[in-house]
């Protein structure tokens, strides 16, 4: 009792004392005593006390009564104190619904016994609520997991035949509410293929006792059909004879897992905690007290009558024994008598009191009255008991479904979005436990994408109040990397009606999108296969007389079979074999039928007279009464075979006859097959032939580079060899030959041998090794002939800068200088020329870079006066091309640097681009220009002369454009290259 805390509200300070003192000598703590009805709300509010004794007239506006009316939202139980016992002012007190009322004066005896009852009914009161909660609590999730995974519980009376299930069953299978739930319903409902195995089931589970599993098939009324699963457990009696059968049926048709629990228990659970009744006896005790004999029923309230089954009268002055057999047995009688010797009260807790009447838990609070009777305020707990143990059976039923479902279940709080719960299968999926997981949020386990994906269908589900179904989604887990979710999230509302949780349910999709690609890939992959066969198929079905096959007839061919025969679809399906080849018997019906009959396929060639042709045929069986075909058209096959003879024997007169020698050498190096020509070639006879090593037939000088050669082949460095080789004959003479060499292989891929043909090349050889030699002739000849121009030209450059440096005249050594400049433009052309293989190949991108070069670097042209742009396209030109084109490309460049920059500066832009009609020369400088009266075609420069002149050698059109400095356009087209004798 020290624990407990009593708030005293009194307003005689003297009372206030003493009544203090005296709850403490009983074990009480005050903690604070008020004198105004304003300092206890104060005070109450913040100490919130196990008790109040409050005096109802006080000091101050409000009086204990209307203290007591602003506090009674904290639940504290209150005894008033007061001289006043009117009618008036007790009424006015009721309506407070006190825990005791106390009329001045009082001894401290009754304020005692006051004072324990008090505070016992608020424990017992804390505690029913406390149960109610905690069962309110749990039947809210029974119903929240119930609505979201849609599983409806049924019971079934195996006595009485009645079976009861709930509106979730009703809706599952489609059927009014008003039926009569039955056994012949539900199996009027059953798909008629699927009666037999239920039936066969659930005698099973009957008999050896085993729990019921079975998948079926539910037509609703609609004609809709749904897949349910159906689980469920037999209740057996004492002999093993089956009582009760219950279970759950689960939609499975969408692959939910989903279960939505039964409430038929839900009223017996919250009536057992409706009311938490309190009864009270009065004992006179009579001798020592030892015995139950001992204690007379003084007095027995209304409660106690409910508890007991028995009425006042039929109680009064009888013992404890007459109405409780065994109560020396349950250990309440020392008890008694430890309270009537020592005055201390006592709290009995709740016990089991069994005797042939009763088995009930009783909690019993003894305390001794002032006139010396025992009193005994107790409660029949046995509902609370059994409502705790189904309670936690219950619970722990909740917890083993949720955490062994298979489905992700997860909840989480609404203000983090921070996970509260995840069961088993949500822990395996993202590779966390649970402490890993509760209190972390969908950030702390994946991407920020999906992440943010998740955060925003949980902000719906909060925002909307609804539930939002998401067909699929994808997440990267810790340990089963990418897989597919199917998902609903709930919303879980408080009593407000405000979102609280979010209930999430998973299904692990990821294995049925699979196997639905996989599905919809094999079924194209086999219609394709199907359809794009070359061999004919046909899907046949047997006919049967008196058991016998008689006949059969054809299901469906491919379009193989169409073209083979020259049949269409429509013409064979459904025809019997017989009428549809026009024969007395169906076409090989024995083996046809031996097919069917033994499972054994058979594979056979024939001649099918009906159509005349040759056939290979693979037959089948893939079920019962059924097999397939499938035929190939060998008649050509057949057909060559008999002309494979003819042709053979004319293969073997080419290669007895060809004029080169033919050799099948085995892996070994060894000759295995050698033609006549080969022999021949040789000087060996057929016989001599056979056996030698090929490296026997090599000139000694090239045998190592044979053997190399041949050991790449063998060992499939190369697949085929063109070499000139050095042979020698029987008599040692020597000859050349042009050996082709090629691998041999099995089917398997190995090597099965070389074979090689060798032709004698030595006339050839002599005739090549001459015409080289003539070539090498010609190509000095043509060398001397360029470095002779070159050197011609050189000299005459030379011989003009050694006039140059004779003259005193600058218009002399202008016109020197310029002619000198025409010479390397022709120079650089021979140059090029030498360097291309033909004279109609020169590479003239690399010749302009050059000429513009020199011609800055022979008027000393400095890189940051004068810039050249060139955009000139890669192309080749022919000689005829190119000299004209390089000297008009010289004279113009060479006109732009002497005339075009009056301060030294400027640009000059030579462009060449070809088209497929003409070539187009841009020569273009930004300086002081032409003057606009110079007629270029009539010019007396000699440099624009010959511009001119090579222009019209090209047969090309010249435009100037002088707007905007000085811009030379050439529009022309290649010439034709000449050749020259």
């Amino acid at each position: 009792m020290a624990d407990t805390k009593i708030l005293l509200v009194e307003d005689e300070s003297i009372e206030a004392m003493d009544i203090k003192r005296t709850l403490e000598s009983l074990g009480y703590e005050v903690p604070y005593v008020a004198a105004s009805g304003e300092e206890a709300i104060e005070k109450a509010t913040e100490i919130v006390p196990d008790l109040i004794l409050m005096d109802i007239v006080l000091k101050g506006e409000i009086d204990g009564i209307g203290a007591v009316s602003k506090i009674r939202d904290l639940n504290i139980p209150v005894i008033y104190l007061t001289a006043h016992s009117e009618d008036s002012t007790i009424e006015r007190a009721k309506l407070t619904e006190p825990a005791g009322y106390i009329i001045k004066p009082y001894d401290g005896t009754e304020l005692k016994y006051a004072v324990e009852l008090a505070i016992y009914k608020n424990q017992m009161e804390k505690k029913r609520k406390k149960v109610e909660e905690e069962l309110l609590h749990t039947n809210e999730w029974l119903g929240y997991v119930q609505r979201a995974v849609k599983i409806g519980f049924w019971d079934w009376d195996l006595v009485t035949g009645k079976l009861t299930w709930p509106t979730e069953l009703f809706e599952l299978f489609g059927l009014p509410k008003t039926d009569e739930p039955s056994f012949d319903l539900w199996l009027d409902i059953l798909h008629p293929d699927d009666r037999e195995l239920a039936m066969e089931n659930i005698n099973l589970a009957l008999q050896e006792h085993k729990i019921l599993e079975n998948e079926c098939r539910i037509i609703r009324p609609n004609g809709k059909e749904i897949w349910v699963s159906a689980i469920g457990s037999t209740v057996y009696d004492e002999d093993g004879q089956p009582l009760r059968m219950s279970g759950i049926c689960l939609d499975i048709t969408e692959r939910k897992q989903s279960q939505k629990l039964l409430k038929e228990s839900e009223g017996l659970l919250r009536g057992l905690f409706d009311n938490m009744p309190s009864g009270m006896a009065v004992y006179q005790v009579k001798n020592d007290g030892s015995k139950g004999n001992d204690y007379i029923i003084k007095e027995f309230n209304q409660t106690s009558q409910k508890i007991e089954g028995i009425s006042r009268e039929e109680v009064i002055g009888k013992s404890l024994s007459a109405i409780r057999p065994n109560i020396d047995d349950y250990g309440l009688i020392p008890v008694f008598k430890k309270v009537w010797e020592t005055g201390e009260p006592i709290v009995y807790p709740a016990k089991i009191y069994v005797d042939e009447q009763y088995a009930n838990w009783y909690e019993n609070h003894v305390f001794k009255a002032p006139t010396g009777e025992i009193v005994a305020i107790y409660n029949d707990v046995t509902q609370e008991k059994v409502a705790a143990e189904e309670l936690r059976e219950s619970e722990a039923f909740l917890d083993n479904i949720v955490e062994n479902i298979p489905a992700i279940i997860f909840v989480k709080n609404v203000d983090k979005l921070d996970f509260a719960m995840v069961n088993k299968a949500g822990q395996e999926l993202i590779g966390y436990s649970l402490e890993e997981v509760v209190g972390k949020n969908v950030h702390d386990f994946f991407s920020k994408c999906e992440a943010d994906f998740f955060t925003k269908k949980d902000r719906e589900v909060i925002e909307n109040k609804q539930l939002v179904d998401i067909p699929e989604e994808t997440i990267e887990t810790k340990n089963w990397g990418k897989r597919i979710l199917h998902t609903k999230k709930i919303p879980l509302l408080d009593k407000e009606g405000k979102t609280q949780y979010i209930l999430g349910i998973s299904e692990d999709i990821t294995k049925l999108k699979e196997a639905e690609k996989a599905l919809i890939k094999s079924e194209k992959r086999y219609r394709t296969l199907y359809s794009s066969m070359n061999e004919g198929v046909a899907i046949h079905e047997l006919i049967y007389d008196d058991n016998l096959p008689v006949d059969y007839k054809i299901i469906d061919v491919n379009p193989a079979f169409e073209k083979i025969l020259g049949i269409n679809k429509e013409e064979v399906l459904e025809r019997k074999a017989s009428k549809l080849y026009n024969t007395k018997k169906a076409p090989y019906l024995d083996i046809y039928s031996k097919v069917v009959e033994t499972g054994n396929p058979e594979y056979f060639e024939t001649y099918f007279e009906p159509f005349d042709q040759h056939f290979r045929i693979s037959v089948f069986s893939p079920s019962e009464e059924a097999f397939v075909t499938v035929f190939e058209d060998i008649t050509l096959r057949k057909r060559s075979e008999l002309k494979l003879k003819e042709s053979e024997e004319q293969i073997n007169a080419i290669f007895n006859t060809v004029n080169s020698g033919i050799i099948l050498i085995d892996t070994e190096g060894f000759i295995r097959i050698a033609n006549q020509h080969m022999t021949k070639m040789f000087g060996f006879n057929h016989s001599q032939f056979i056996g030698m090593s090929y490296l026997d037939l090599i000139n000694n000088k090239e045998r190592t580079a044979s053997e190399t050669d041949m050991g790449k082949l063998i060992n499939g460095e190369v697949d085929n060899l063109f070499i000139e080789r050095q042979y020698k004959r029987k008599d040692s003479s020597v000859f050349w030959g042009n050996l082709s060499g090629t691998r041999i292989l099995n089917e398997d891929g190995s090597l099965k041998g070389l074979i090689g043909v060798i032709t004698n090349i030595t006339d050839l050889k002599k005739s090549n090794d001459a015409l080289k030699n003539s070539l090498k002739e010609k190509d000095a000849l043509l060398m001397e002939v360029h470095h002779r121009v070159k050197n011609n030209m050189q000299i005459i450059s030379s011989l003009l800068n050694l006039q140059i440096n004779h003259e005193d005249s600058d218009e002399i050594i202008k016109v020197l200088k310029e002619s000198q400049g025409r010479v390397k433009s022709m120079a650089m052309i021979h140059e090029k020329l030498y360097q291309s293989p033909s004279f109609n190949n020169i590479s003239f991108k690399n010749y302009v870079e050059r000429l513009v070069f020199d011609i800055f670097y022979s008027y000393g042209i400095k890189t940051d006066s004068i810039e050249s742009v060139l955009d000139i396209e890669d192309i080749n030109l022919n000689i005829e091309t190119a000299i004209p084109l390089g000297l008009i490309i010289n004279e113009l460049v060479t006109n732009s640097v002497k005339h075009a920059f009056s301060k030294g500066e400027g640009t000059i832009i030579i462009k060449l681009k070809s088209s497929p009609n003409h070539m187009q020369l841009i020569v273009a400088d930004d300086g002081i220009g032409i003057p606009k009266n110079i007629d270029i075609g009539k010019t007396e420069t000699l440099g624009l002369k010959l511009v001119n002149s090579l222009a019209d050698q090209l047969d090309g059109e010249l435009h100037l454009d002088s707007s905007h400095g000085t811009e030379f356009k050439l529009i022309f087209k290649e010439l034709e290259y000449k050749e020259r004798i």
